[in-house]
């Protein structure tokens, strides 16, 4: 594919599209913010599938109020739902999904098969798949 890795400066600088898909840890709460922002492209279009504290929701109103990004895809939001009247709902250029990034036969089944896989491992006092540290 001919990718290679950049700071996220310059991926701030040189994306039309940044999609979102990590855990939500220290290095990662609130990486999206107005000094994130600033630095993106005009045109751009943040998707976030990840988790909701990625962004800081109040900066991303801010920045598509300021025209500093062009919108959002937003599966994930903090909080879920967002309330009726929250800013976000009212940007024709902004589409919130209700968390259903997941949600297709295939993922969802092996959700089911993994969570199986960890009660069977408990019961037989093996270590833990997926366990929670």
């Amino acid at each position: 594919m001919n990718a290679q890795f950049v700071s996220l400066e310059e991926l701030y600088a040189q994306s039309d599209v940044i999609s979102l898909h990590m855990n939500l840890n220290p290095s990662s709460y609130q990486l999206l913010d107005k000094n994130a922002f600033k630095q993106m492209k005009k045109n751009v279009i943040i998707v976030n599938t990840a988790r909701g504290d990625v962004i800081n929701q109040d900066d991303l109103v801010w920045a598509i109020e300021k025209d500093l990004i062009w919108g959002a895809g937003l599966d994930v939001t903090n909080p879920e739902p967002l309330p009726s009247d929250h800013k976000l709902l009212s940007f024709p250029q902004v589409c919130i999904l209700p968390h259903i990034g997941s949600a297709t036969v295939e993922t969802r089944t092996a959700m089911s098969d993994l969570v199986l896989k960890n009660i069977m491992a408990f019961i037989k006092r093996m270590e833990l798949p997926t366990k929670i540290v």
